[in-house]
């Protein structure tokens, strides 16, 4: 799989090879930053950390990016020693901690973990009273008049849970969520999973509802930043990007490159064609393109950007190698691997020179070259080079890290392509293992390992198991995703194609109604997708033409059992 540049809405803050996560701490800080100064009056907002250390770290990171805006941020902590009632401590709060004149206020609390029942006790059948939850939810309706202004509760998804228990109407007020949970944070027993998915909505990997509400929030945050602030104002920008990180999260990458162009307009007007974050822009829509299948603009957007980081920021920075490997992929994607490999074999000496051989971007283009050459059909080769980033990414990484999965994984399409499908069979499930330790059940990347062991049995003539794996992992998307999402539609396109040999093999062995069956079975699943495609990714998309085509096949497969 290759590693792709995203920089959505960043400065210069080096380059990203690997597909970041939108809902890490970094984007819930900026994302935070960029919402509440745009409220006055009371809103309920939630920031979910893990660490206690690391939340007083974003906390401070917070307070300083709201103070360069005129917005106070106020600390609550929740004493200890008694039985406090939150609406009592707020309103003396409020009185106490005044904002400077011509300031906006949020008070922000912390401590709440202190006065809730723990992980065990919140799932319990029998579980015990939380008058602090409960009396919290009793006098909801009093919080706007003792905090008129944001209220940004930091809670752990043990108390995110408890507050949806013990405190539902209060919970259903909360406007945004700002997930500051880090990877080590995200260990919260097993037993927990269902109960926070059922009650707040929020997993390690938010579904497509939550994905549905951080749009509407952002689409929110643009209308009142446009209005107050006008278009040009940096806020009204931070919007759009991040607003075309959703859909994008979502797979609407048309609708985001959309949302991406006027943001870039703006940055032209208000700091330069050439300034980094009018470049960072650019490089996004040009990534929206490539989603989009629209391979040649993609090149041509690549093409035109590399120009322009050489000549402002130099051959060697990395922002600009990052241009040059994001254009190697996208003539890999259009059948020119030649030209591909040949410009990553350029990257690769530059990106070791300036970031060390060991650095983990430097690896993400080996990655990429590997892929490069098993394209090209230099198999043995590419393995070679999979061999050696993994060995590389666990000594830096760690043999936990989703990188170095990421690259197992690389490892095991490289063994599957040539021919050692059982070997491969065994890497894909020794990393769906670790994956689902680790990033848990339904991350993208733990599906994804699923799916490609679901094609290690195909190729083995295992069918039905992977046809039942493809059927789990197609429910799983559909929900974390959505039904027209493109990896949800490719699922299914997979399925459609097992289904079809199914029927093949059934007719083999001379069970026409069998055959009959899978055959009509892989129809409706194509024909399902076809449609999402049509909606999502539109007519010329490469994996829109393979769809069609599919349809077309199993017409003519059900015709020729018909006579």
């Amino acid at each position: 799989m290759a590693e792709k540049n995203r920089n959505l809405g960043a400065a210069s803050s080096g380059v990203d090879f690997a597909e970041p996560d939108s809902r890490g701490p970094f984007h819930a800080l900026r994302a935070a930053s960029i919402y509440l100064p745009l409220v006055q009056d009371f809103r309920l907002t939630v920031a979910l950390f893990g660490n206690p250390m690391r939340r007083d770290h974003w906390h401070a990171q917070l307070t300083a990016a709201l103070a360069e805006q005129n917005v106070q941020l106020t600390l609550l902590t929740i004493p200890t020693d008694s039985e406090p009632r939150l609406l009592d401590l707020l309103q003396q709060h409020a009185a106490t901690h005044p904002a400077p004149l011509g300031w906006q206020r949020t008070i922000a609390v912390a401590g709440i973990e202190n006065h809730t029942p723990d992980a065990a006790s919140v799932t319990s059948l029998n579980r015990p009273d939380c008058p602090f939850l409960t009396q919290a939810n009793l006098s909801r309706d009093l919080f706007p008049h003792a905090c008129p202004c944001p209220l940004l509760l930091w809670l752990t998804e043990t108390v995110a849970a408890a507050m949806a228990s013990y405190a539902p109407d209060l919970w259903d007020w909360r406007s945004q969520t700002f997930d500051f949970l880090e990877p080590a944070d995200t260990s919260f027993a097993s037993s927990l999973v269902a109960p926070i998915t059922a009650l707040s909505g929020n997993t390690t990997y938010p579904d497509i509802h939550a994905m549905r509400r951080a749009e509407a929030g952002f689409r929110e945050g643009m209308t009142i930043s446009s209005a107050v602030r006008g278009l040009d104002h940096p806020e009204t920008i931070r919007n759009q990007i991040n607003l075309a990180y959703a859909l994008y999260d979502m797979g609407r990458y048309a609708e985001a490159e959309a949302v991406l162009r006027p943001a870039m307009d703006a940055c032209v007007r208000t700091i330069g064609p050439e300034h980094l974050d009018t470049l960072n822009v650019r490089m996004e829509i040009a990534n929206a393109l490539w989603a989009q299948g629209k391979l040649g603009q993609a090149e041509e957007l690549y093409r035109a950007m590399l120009l322009d980081h050489e000549r402002v920021l130099g051959p060697d920075h990395p922002n600009t190698l990052a241009v040059r490997m994001n254009l190697a992929t996208s003539l890999q994607a259009q059948g020119k691997a030649e030209e591909a490999e040949t410009i990553a074999r350029m990257v690769l000496p530059s990106m070791e020179r300036v970031l060390g051989s060991d650095h983990p971007d430097t690896l993400s283009v080996r990655s990429n070259l590997a892929g490069m050459l098993q394209a090209r059909g230099k198999v043995v080769e590419a393995e070679g080079v999979h061999r050696a980033v993994l060995a590389s990414r666990e000594r830096v990484l760690g043999q936990d890290h989703p990188d170095t999965l990421m690259v197992r994984m690389n490892l095991a399409n490289s063994l599957l392509a040539q021919g050692k499908a059982g070997e491969a069979e065994r890497l894909y499930r020794a990393v769906l293992e670790d994956r689902q330790r680790v990033q848990g059940p339904i991350h993208p990347d733990t599906l994804m390992t699923r799916m490609n062991l679901a094609s290690s049995l195909s190729t083995q003539g295992k069918v039905r198991e992977a046809e039942m794996i493809e059927r789990a992992v197609l429910a799983d998307r559909e929900r974390v995703l959505g039904w027209d999402h493109p990896a949800t539609l490719m699922v299914g396109f997979n399925l459609s194609l097992t289904l079809e040999r199914n029927g093949k093999k059934a007719l083999f062995e001379g069970h026409l109604e069998d055959a009959r069956r899978y055959f009509e079975e892989a129809l409706a699943f194509a024909k399902w997708t076809q449609d999402g495609g049509r909606m999502t990714l539109g007519s010329g998309h490469p994996d829109q033409i393979d769809y069609e085509k599919h349809v077309t096949d199993l017409e003519q497969a059900l015709a020729q059992l018909d006579r």
